[in-house]
């Protein structure tokens, strides 16, 4: 089997980075923002807590950045239907 080549691995780091934020939305909309823990984010994403720091340096960025993609992902759905 070939190596990846750099545009697969980035596809991969971002379909994971994308995985965690849609964990964190939905672990944030069920706790709130103050009950919600990195761990519940990694659990719910299937991942290692570490790796949520290694694409994230606090939960207030992954929170800023999971709300940031999340309304430009609703965003792009709502200029495609037009």
């Amino acid at each position: 089997m070939a190596p990846l080549n750099e545009e697969q691995l980035k596809d991969i780091r971002d379909e994971r980075k994308q995985q965690i934020m849609s964990a964190a939305i939905k672990v944030f909309a069920e706790n709130g923002i103050k009950l919600t823990k990195i761990s519940m984010i990694a659990k719910e994403a299937g991942v290692s807590h570490g790796l949520v720091y290694h694409y994230f340096s606090s939960k207030e960025e992954v929170l800023y950045e999971s709300l940031e993609w999340a309304m430009e992902m609703a965003d792009t759905k709502k200029n495609w239907m037009k």
